[in-house]
């Protein structure tokens, strides 16, 4: 068990990537054949997207494979929808700090980003703002 101590005492992963595709759990059928494993983190391809079953509570443990560059399948925490993700275009060295607060709405997080970070932030508000989202029903 000691093998694991480094890993929950090591540094977070973090990525902000825009959603490109949403699909509720209801109308997405379970995975099926070669690809049933399919887990939020992996590569996206049409196929992959198609199989990933979020109703499995396995599907939904991310794969943290640290590919800024490459689009992802993810599942939402309680597996009730599935995403097609973009790129990552703000990563952790991107991110300087941040603290908490907690008032009568809940807790917030403020994030400090780095001068480039606080750049590429922005450009991926402005982009996601405007993009599209493909929604299945």
């Amino acid at each position: 068990m000691t093998h694991a101590l480094p890993l929950l005492i090591g540094p977070g992963h973090l990525e902000f990537r825009r959603v490109v595709e949403a699909e509720p759990l209801a109308s997405s059928p379970p995975g099926t054949g070669s690809l049933a494993d399919v887990h939020s983190g992996d590569p996206h391809t049409p196929a992959t997207f198609a199989a990933l079953d979020c109703a499995n509570p396995q599907a939904r443990v991310a794969v943290v494979r640290d590919v800024p560059g490459e689009e992802v399948v993810a599942c939402d925490r309680l597996g009730t929808e599935k995403y097609h993700l973009a790129m990552a275009k703000v990563v952790g060295t991107d991110v300087k700090g941040a603290t908490t607060s907690t008032d009568q709405l809940g807790t917030q997080i403020d994030v400090l980003f780095t001068g480039d970070g606080q750049s590429r932030f922005t450009h991926l508000t402005r982009e996601t703002f405007g993009a599209p989202l493909t929604r299945r029903p």
